[in-house]
């Protein structure tokens, strides 16, 4: 009895990567740490694959589970060679509730916590969560939003808007 992978008929080998040789050098200078993590390592992933090497020994050689490599050299294969390079190796959509706020919200809301705070009838010195979000909806920004949400973009773009003076 043949097991899976010993056997060296065709229908056992992987499908082949075919590269142009420009690819793969510039592939090659990209891979040396300019890309974020995971796409270094799928980048590896699909460089070994056309080098011929096959799924057990790139799960050797990268200390990876056999399902991400077979999942990163299937996805490879079924992109359509035309796309980047990059668009292919990125994490495909994940399912979820779609962002509550656009990208334009989220800036006018870090612009106005950059604006001194004026309120009627005082002058508060910082801007609280609360006068944020209250500022916020009466410039018409946004129709709702949360304490929470406020505090997530602030601390997302590492702004601390207790701690700026007007």
């Amino acid at each position: 009895m043949l097991l899976r992978g010993l056997c060296t008929c065709p229908s056992s080998l992987p499908p082949p990567c075919t590269f142009r040789t420009k690819s793969v050098a510039r592939w090659r200078r990209w891979c040396g740490g300019a890309a974020r993590r995971k796409c270094w390592w799928r980048a590896r992933i699909i460089l070994l694959a056309a080098a011929g090497v096959g799924v057990r020994a790139t799960v050797a050689r990268l200390a990876l589970g056999r399902a991400t490599v077979q999942r990163w050299r299937q996805r490879w294969l079924d992109s359509a060679a035309s796309s980047p390079v990059l668009e292919r190796l990125i994490d495909a959509p994940r399912p979820g509730t779609p962002p509550t706020f656009t990208p334009e919200q989220v800036r006018s809301i870090l612009a106005l916590a950059c604006e001194p705070p004026r309120r009627e009838g005082r002058e508060p010195t910082h801007w609280t969560q609360a006068e944020l979000a209250a500022e916020a909806i009466a410039r018409g920004i946004v129709d709702a939003i949360s304490l929470h949400s406020i505090g997530r973009f602030l601390r997302e773009a590492d702004r601390k808007a207790h701690r700026t003076r007007g």
